[in-house]
């Protein structure tokens, strides 16, 4: 169970390095027909959920659209019942899986950077960091950094900050709501930090922002 563990780690690592030729040999050793005495029905079942959740999660986040039902909603434990044995189990899943590396690999027809933008517009309110679009996006946090980066200029964490502060200038702007609020409704728990944030961002302190009915818009 232990080895089945390990390499259920490094599958997961080597997608979010985009190695997945060795996403595929892990699978693949997961899966052979020497471990099938290791497997319980249990841990079976964990393994066929864990791999479904995370090709699905790949298809959502990258708006995939792969006309097979495998990737429309989660393998149940009734997927097991098709197979007899545990290599045709494992060509299936190889068979899936290659179906949505060979998606994500044709880099040209999947604009990465909008999608992140578009995720953090719906998601500023959230505790949303560089660390956590990584692991929604299969990315390690400083190759997405560096991406980031060379496709727009600016950083992610700043892009994110941005956005946030924009959405907290048109609160106060449209809706007499206190500092705290505002700070939580944009994604600050903490309202000193928001503060410091906005003053960075605005050259106003929140309660001057208000004072002076709106200023203007200019974030930095």
């Amino acid at each position: 169970m232990s080895e089945i563990t390990e390499l259920m780690e490094q599958f997961r690592k080597n997608i979010s390095i985009r190695h997945f030729e060795n996403t595929e040999y892990y699978l693949s050793q997961m899966l052979k027909s020497d471990n099938k005495e290791a497997f319980t029905p249990e841990l079976l079942e964990y393994v066929i959920c864990e791999i479904s959740n995370t090709l699905r999660k790949i298809c959502l986040c990258y708006q995939l659209t792969i006309n097979q039902n495998i990737f429309k909603e989660p393998l149940t434990p009734f997927y097991l019942m098709a197979f007899s044995e545990l290599e045709a189990l494992r060509k299936d899943l190889l068979k899936r899986c290659k179906a949505v590396f060979s998606f994500v690999n044709a880099a040209d027809s999947i604009d990465v950077i909008t999608l992140i933008k578009q995720y953090i517009q719906k998601n500023y309110e959230q505790d949303i960091t560089l660390v956590s679009i990584a692991s929604e996006f299969f990315f390690n946090p400083s190759y997405l950094s560096h991406m980031f980066k060379q496709q727009t200029g600016g950083n992610l964490s700043s892009y994110i900050e941005e956005i946030r502060i924009k959405e907290a200038l048109k609160l106060f702007r449209t809706q007499k709501l206190s500092i705290g609020k505002v700070a939580r409704m944009v994604g600050y728990n903490d309202p000193n930090y928001f503060s410091k944030i906005f003053r960075k961002r605005t050259g106003f302190s929140p309660a001057a922002y208000t004072k002076q009915d709106g200023g203007n818009d200019d974030v930095q």
